[in-house]
């Protein structure tokens, strides 16, 4: 049987989620979407959406169009990605888990580079000194690329500190569209 849950509490997805991260006990979900903001969400039997509801505090970011989230191992950081402009925000939680001890002090990465970036999804290594960052689109001219669909591995010279990215470092891998099934896909999970 498959669950609907209704992200924003109120009885219809009005705020057009676009990006979900789950703690890794199943008894936590954070979301951003369209609505320029982080929620968290709280699952009182892990894995189970049947048991989900929203919580009080949330996060109001910047207008910008966000279409990915991420949290450090240790619940003290916040990454979301904005897919139209193409760079990685990091927010810093005072109380691990808790959006109410937000403070904006984490600074971002944008990768340098020649073409246009759009942020489709992020993961991180295991240990925090890699970023994984899925590019989904082609360049802001329209023209198709060599890259259109690739996963950079992104370096991070301080585990889990955004503004220590070295893109320069970085290591691509493009996907052929034959092996992806559409030409912009959406959401990253690396398993390390």
């Amino acid at each position: 049987d498959s669950v609907v849950y209704d992200m924003d509490g109120q009885g219809a997805d009005t705020d057009a989620t676009t990006g979900i991260w789950f703690r890794y006990d199943g008894l936590k979900i954070f979301s951003v979407g369209l609505d320029n903001k982080i929620k968290s969400h709280t699952l009182t039997t892990a894995w189970d959406l049947t048991t989900a509801s929203v919580d009080a505090a949330e996060i109001n970011l910047i207008d910008l169009n966000w279409s990915t989230i991420y949290l450090s191992d240790d619940g003290t950081r916040v990454y979301v990605g904005d897919y139209d402009f193409s760079p990685v925000h990091q927010f810093n939680l005072d109380t691990a888990w808790d959006l109410s001890s937000f403070n904006n002090t984490g600074g971002q990465f944008t990768p340098s580079h020649e073409r246009a970036l759009n942020c489709g999804g992020i993961s991180f290594s295991s240990d925090g000194s890699k970023l994984y960052y899925m590019h989904t689109r082609r360049n802001r001219a329209g023209h198709a690329t060599f890259d259109a669909n690739r996963v950079i591995t992104i370096y991070l010279d301080t585990p889990w500190e955004i503004n220590t990215a070295d893109f320069l470092r970085g290591v691509q891998v493009s996907f052929a569209p034959h092996q992806i099934e559409t030409n912009q896909p959406y959401g990253l999970d690396i398993d390390n």
